[in-house]
């Protein structure tokens, strides 16, 4: 660059020839590199899609109750199985509060529960009563995660299945267990159970 026009010599011009292959070469590269880039994103995310899918399919098609809910119990997501076992469409459900759902004499434990988990960010079994469309209550064996979404926000996740028959066996024994007792405390003889090791266990 100069105040003056001149004339460029012939090892310049053929400087700036080279300088100019050299620079459309930089061109085409940049050009094929972004080709590849958003090629790769496009397989990229079609591969996330398919596998969000698939994730989506087991969760949906599972027996087992599948819930994400905001730290206040505020339902973002319910899998079929969650909503089946209220009488409801999963899209109902979503918005709804979790807590609304399970059984008065339980939300303050269900409350302590979701806040350690969320808190400590560990995993967590419980089990509790939910209450069902008609006001029966069926007891539920829960495993709570601490998860986030796509925004960051934090979710507790809960995955839970029906035990109500195994409580209401166990019900029934601790009631013949009692029953055998009093039975047993107000005969006139003695009584006693050893184990194998002659433990008393009665």
């Amino acid at each position: 660059i100069d105040y003056e026009a001149r004339r460029l010599t012939d090892a310049q011009m053929r400087t700036l020839s080279r300088l100019a292959d050299l620079a459309t070469q930089a061109m085409l590269m940049r050009r094929e590199l972004i080709a590849r880039s958003l090629s790769a994103h496009s397989d990229y995310e079609q591969s996330l899609s398919q596998s969000e899918e698939r994730h989506r399919a087991l969760v949906e098609d599972q027996a087992e109750l599948v819930s994400q809910a905001l730290p206040d119990g505020t339902l973002a997501y319910v899998n079929p199985a969650y909503a089946r076992h209220f009488g409801k469409q999963p899209d109902a459900m979503v918005g709804d509060n979790l807590f609304d759902y399970v059984s008065p004499a339980d939300r303050e434990s269900v409350r302590s529960l979701v806040a350690e988990v969320l808190a400590t960010g560990g995993s967590r079994l419980g089990e509790n009563r939910m209450v069902e469309p008609d006001g029966a209550e069926r007891w539920i064996a829960w495993t709570n995660t601490r998860q986030r979404d796509g925004q960051g926000r934090v979710l507790l996740h809960s995955v839970g299945r029906d035990v109500t028959v195994r409580k209401q066996a166990e019900t029934r024994l601790s009631e013949s267990e009692r029953f055998v007792r009093l039975i047993t405390d107000s005969l006139p003889v003695s009584i006693a159970y050893l184990d194998q090791e002659r433990r008393y266990r009665f």
